[in-house]
C-alpha cells in the first residue's frame, strides 16, 4: 500500500521557510500538497485569532477606562434632578457637594491610584482644578463639570434631559381610539369612605387630600401598603382638593375658599395659610414643577395656572387643547412625570399628557376598562381622580374618589 501521505509533520525551521507554494528553502518540499495547504490555513487562522483577541482585550481595556471617567459626568448631571420631574420636588435648592477628587487643594491619596493606573491625569486635575466649594450648590457643580467634557455647548436644563431620556415615549402617539396601553403592575387595599381630590408621593409615603364640606382631610399613607398612618381633619369650612409636595412640605388648596394650607410633611402640623386665584377662582389640582420653581394648578377650567413656588401668585397660565383640537375643560387632579403633565378629566375615565410649555394634548390614555364604571356603580364608587409617581421611576399609582383599591401602573 502507497503509504507516501503518511508522512511527519514538516520541522519548525520547515515551517518557517515554507513558502506555501510545494518548496522548502528552495528545494522540493517531501509533504504533501493537501497536507502543507491545511498546516498554512491553521496559522493563519491562529494568527487571525490571536491579533481579535489582542483588538478585544484592548477595546475592552479603553471601554472600562472611559467610563470610569466619564460616568461622574453622567452621574453628575442626574444626581441633583433625580427627583425634579419625577418626584415633584425641587432639587436646585443648596445642598452640600463634596468634591471627589481633592481636599482643600491636594489630591486625595485614594485617588492616586486612579491617576497613575489610568494614565489620564489631564482628566483628573481638571476636575481638581476647577473644584466645586462644598455649600455650592448642586445645579453649579453640574454645570462645571458638563463645561469641561462640553466647551461651548449649552447645557441641558434638567426638563431636556427628562425629555431626553424619554424621548422614545414622549413621541409615541397614543389616542383613547388605541385602547388599554398600561399595564397593571399591582392592586393595594384603599379606604372606600375617601372621597380622592389629590395624592402626591415622596420617600416611601402617599399624601392624600381627601374632599367634602365637614370630611376633608389630610394623610399619609404608606406606599407599599396604601395603610393610612396619620389623618388630619379640616376645618368643616374646606373642601380639600388637590395637594403637592415640596421641599418637605404639603400644598393643598381648597374648591371655592381662595385659600391654601401648607403642611410639615412629617407630621402634618400646619406651617402656614395663603389665598389665591384662578380663572374660575377655584382650585381642583396641583403639582410642583421642579425645572421652574413653580407649582401648576387647575381649576375645572381648560388652563393650566402656573404659580411661583416661592410667592405662590399667578406667573401666566395656558389653555389647553386636546388631541381633537377643542378645549380641554375639566381638567382635575394633575402629577408631573416625564417632564409631562398627567392630568385627569372630572368625569371622564381618561388620564390626559399634556406638554407644560405649549399646552399640548400628545397622550389621551383610555382607563374605561381599569375599574369599569358599572362595577364601580355597585361599589358606590365615584369618579377616577388621582394619579402620582411612586418610588418606581416608571410606575404609577391611579386611584378615583371613594375607591376601595389603589392601581400601581405602568403606561406603555
Amino acid at each position: 500500500m502507497d503509504r507516501s501521505y503518511e508522512l511527519t509533520p514538516p520541522s519548525p525551521s520547515d515551517e518557517d521557510s515554507d513558502d506555501g507554494f510545494g518548496e522548502v528553502n528552495g528545494q522540493p518540499s517531501t509533504t504533501p500538497q493537501p497536507l502543507r495547504l491545511i498546516s498554512s490555513r491553521v496559522r493563519s487562522q491562529n494568527r487571525f485569532f490571536i491579533v481579535a483577541i489582542t483588538l478585544m482585550v484592548i477595546a475592552v481595556a479603553t471601554y472600562g477606562v472611559t467610563t470610569i471617567y466619564f460616568a461622574d459626568e453622567t452621574d453628575s448631571l442626574e444626581a441633583y434632578n433625580t427627583e425634579t420631574g419625577l418626584l415633584g420636588d425641587d432639587s436646585s435648592h443648596p445642598i452640600v457637594v463634596e468634591d471627589k477628587y481633592s481636599l482643600d487643594g491636594k489630591v486625595d491619596d485614594k485617588y492616586k491610584d486612579l491617576i497613575d493606573k489610568h494614565g489620564k491625569p489631564t482628566s483628573t486635575i481638571d476636575a481638581i482644578e476647577s473644584k466645586v466649594n462644598l455649600t455650592q450648590n448642586a445645579q453649579q457643580a453640574a454645570a462645571a463639570r458638563w463645561n469641561r467634557t462640553h466647551p461651548g455647548e449649552p447645557m441641558p436644563t434638567p426638563c431636556e434631559r427628562i425629555v431626553l431620556r424619554h424621548k422614545n415615549w414622549i413621541h409615541r402617539n397614543i389616542s383613547k381610539k388605541d385602547g388599554v396601553k398600561y399595564d397593571i403592575v399591582e392592586q393595594l387595599p384603599h379606604d372606600a369612605g375617601a372621597f380622592t381630590q389629590g395624592v402626591t408621593y415622596y420617600e416611601g409615603k402617599l399624601y392624600e387630600s381627601t374632599g367634602l364640606y365637614g370630611e376633608s382631610t389630610v394623610r399619609i399613607l404608606d406606599a407599599a401598603t396604601a395603610k393610612v398612618e396619620k389623618t388630619v381633619a379640616m376645618d368643616e369650612a374646606f373642601f380639600g382638593e388637590g395637594m403637592a409636595f415640596h421641599n418637605g412640605l404639603l400644598y393643598q388648596i381648597t374648591w371655592k375658599e381662595k385659600q391654601g394650607f401648607v403642611y410639615n410633611a412629617t407630621d402634618l402640623s400646619l406651617v402656614k395659610s395663603f389665598v389665591y386665584t384662578t380663572t374660575k377662582q377655584e382650585g381642583w389640582g396641583i403639582t410642583h414643577y421642579g425645572c421652574k420653581d413653580e407649582f401648576i394648578v387647575t381649576d375645572g377650567s381648560n388652563y393650566l395656572h402656573f404659580w411661583d413656588d416661592t410667592t405662590l401668585k399667578q406667573k401666566r397660565k395656558i389653555p389647553v387643547k386636546r388631541l381633537s383640537g377643542r378645549s380641554a375643560t375639566k381638567l382635575n387632579e394633575i402629577e408631573l412625570w416625564r417632564g409631562r403633565v398627567l392630568a385627569n378629566v372630572w368625569f371622564e375615565d381618561v388620564i390626559l399628557v399634556i406638554d407644560p410649555e405649549t399646552g399640548k394634548v400628545e397622550k389621551e390614555y383610555d382607563f374605561s376598562n381599569l375599574w369599569p364604571r358599572a362595577e364601580r356603580k355597585k361599589a358606590k364608587a365615584n369618579v377616577l381622580n388621582g394619579i402620582s409617581v411612586s418610588e418606581e421611576e416608571d410606575t404609577l399609582y391611579v386611584t378615583g374618589k371613594l375607591w376601595d383599591r389603589i392601581f400601581k401602573i405602568k403606561l406603555r
